[in-house]
């Protein structure tokens, strides 16, 4: 754990949904509370409270019937660098975290539509005990491959997947296997 600032300690679980909001842009209450707190909504609602009156969530503006859209706030990311998380991505200015966070509805509805599949899933192999989520990362510049154009040869087309997945699922102490898949 980290402390933060006057007595409020960053647990690992924090990072890990700090991490999870950097790769994402939005997320709802609902997602982190099927990814990271089995469902309690209690739990994450408590949690949460904390994390936005550190300053290291924020929550966009909407309509009462609509549910909390969540985002990284500038601290997080300073938080998320200082404790080794955001090695593996690249690197992102405030005015770049700002244009993330800024964005179409078009493409909150988007991002909602592939974080409801990640916590789908995450729910799902939560009660299968031989399977494990060992990598699922939406941040599609990290996974981006070209392909060639089958239908008439044309040059190669750029793929940016919208997820990466990687599952592990154990047969016997000593068999595993690993599944992976873009989406």
């Amino acid at each position: 754990m980290t402390t933060a600032t006057d007595g409020f300690e960053l647990q690992d679980r924090d990072l890990e949904i700090l991490r999870t909001l950097f790769e994402s842009r939005v997320m709802t209450t609902f997602h982190i509370a099927l990814m990271y707190f089995r469902g309690s909504g209690e739990a994450v609602k408590k949690r949460l409270q904390k994390l936005k009156a550190e300053g290291l969530v924020g929550e966009r503006e909407r309509r009462v019937n609509e549910p909390s859209l969540l985002f990284l706030t500038p601290k997080a990311i300073e938080m998320l660098r200082k404790n080794g998380k955001l090695t593996d991505y690249p690197q992102i200015s405030p005015a770049s975290l700002a244009k993330r966070t800024s964005v179409s509805d078009l493409t909150i509805r988007h991002e909602l539509e592939v974080m409801a599949v990640k916590a789908a899933l995450y729910a799902g192999v939560s009660h299968a005990p031989d399977l494990s989520i060992e990598e699922f990362s939406t941040w599609p510049l990290l996974y981006q491959f070209k392909v060639s154009h089958w239908i008439h040869g044309g040059p190669p087309k750029t793929v940016k997947p919208d997820g990466f997945i990687r599952v592990k699922e154990i047969e016997s102490e000593n068999s595993s296997w690993e599944h992976t898949f873009f989406f």
